[in-house]
């Protein structure tokens, strides 16, 4: 080969090397180009760090969660408290690392994706010092399962992130919480009842259940049990707020219809000291052809709904918790029916189709019969031996 010719080669290899090279870098651009670009949507958010979170529903009141000594509320000066668990949920999905893909920038296109002023959810994370954390439009469900189109405020890019939000913000029946008693049932000693169907008291002795009132007996714990979990796990189902031209006795609840004081076991002290609650049950309200009873804690100003399935649990008739007390068999009663299986013994021991095992029964019969005579004709003396 000429040396022409090694150098037209050189000239080639190095002419397609650089064609090559160009190529790969044209296509990895071209690819990144096409590749769907992403946005952080939520990240270091902790629930330590956040002191207040506003969420604007549309056509719904704004809610705003604020935490005050590690505890959250919906209302800090009535003293409203979260739902905690509503609350738990909340922060699982702020504290994760959440981004979203681009789908559009154009600000026509927001109302498509429910990200704009009127129809998004708007979510607002503050810190300290007011310092905003986050500030998010939530729109509707996205493309793919578990996904929601959002925007950031003052951004223009739509993005499918990448985490289904619509549900963790939107609680229709609201953030409040709806517990008015929220004890451990073991820790209840002692229920006092002020009832339509009487008085009642039971109290755990030496952790046994007594029944003190109406009558003194053991308690009945298939009828006493579901009475203390209904005590102690008593929600409501609505509040009463709106209803401010009403008073009490309007409610039913001055006085009372019933009153239920409970004693339970604080156990938030070292040591456990007791504490008491006192629930107030008032009269029955219809609504949407349901009825419902309202109710109150002796230490609150709040008014609850329960439902009529909840009014009765916490309403038995005192004597139905006690357990039955056992009628006594007389001694005449017991002399004649040991006479009676006396006899019988003797009758089958005497008859002809008796195998021989059983002709020994006659003369026990004979005694048994005797002694059982004994014992009838004396039964002020019934646990004399025989002679």
């Amino acid at each position: 080969m000429t040396t022409k010719q090694t150098l037209t080669l050189f000239v080639v290899a190095v002419v397609l090397g650089i064609a090559a090279y160009w190529y790969s870098k044209s296509e990895e651009k071209m690819l990144e180009t096409a590749a769907p670009q992403k946005r952080p949507v939520l990240t270091g958010i902790t629930s330590a760090t956040v002191e207040r979170i506003e969420i604007k529903v549309p056509e719904a009141s704004l809610v705003t969660l604020t935490k005050r000594d590690a505890v959250w509320y919906t209302n800090v000066e009535k003293g409203h408290k979260a739902d905690p668990n509503l609350v738990s949920n909340l922060f699982a999905t702020l504290e994760k690392e959440i981004e979203g893909e681009v789908v559009s920038e154009n600000p026509e296109n927001y109302s498509e994706y429910n990200v704009d002023e009127t129809s998004a959810t708007r979510v607002k994370v503050f810190g300290k010092d007011n310092k905003v954390l986050a500030d998010l439009y939530v729109g509707k469900a996205g493309s793919t399962y578990f996904t929601t189109f959002v925007r950031r405020a003052g951004e223009k890019e739509v993005l499918n992130a990448n985490a289904s939000l619509t549900y963790v913000f939107n609680k229709p029946e609201g953030w409040r919480d709806k517990n008015i008693f929220n004890l451990n049932i073991d820790d209840i000693v002692e229920v006092r009842g002020e009832l339509t169907s009487g008085a009642l008291l039971v109290k755990k002795v030496a952790g046994i259940w007594k029944l003190e009132q109406p009558v003194a007996r053991d308690a009945q714990m298939s009828k006493l049990q579901p009475f203390l979990s209904s005590i102690a796990n008593l929600r409501a189902t609505k509040f009463v707020e709106d209803e401010t031209t009403k008073t009490l006795a309007d409610f039913g609840l001055d006085p009372p219809k019933q009153k239920l004081t409970v004693v339970y076991e604080d156990r938030s002290t070292s040591p456990p000291k007791l504490a008491t609650k006192v629930l107030l049950l008032g009269g029955p309200t219809e609504e949407n052809f349901t009825t419902y009873y309202y109710v109150k804690r002796a230490d609150s100003d709040d008014v609850f709904k329960i439902t009529e399935y909840q009014w009765k649990m916490l309403s038995p008739d005192p004597k139905d918790l006690a357990i039955a007390e056992s009628q006594p068999t007389s001694p005449a009663t017991s002399a004649a029916e040991t006479t009676s299986s006396a006899v019988r013994a003797a009758d089958e021991a005497t008859s002809p189709t008796a195998s021989p095992e059983e002709t020994t029964a006659p003369q026990l019969g004979k005694e048994t019969s005797t002694e059982t005579s004994t014992t009838g004709t004396a039964s002020e003396d019934q646990t004399s031996p025989p002679k």
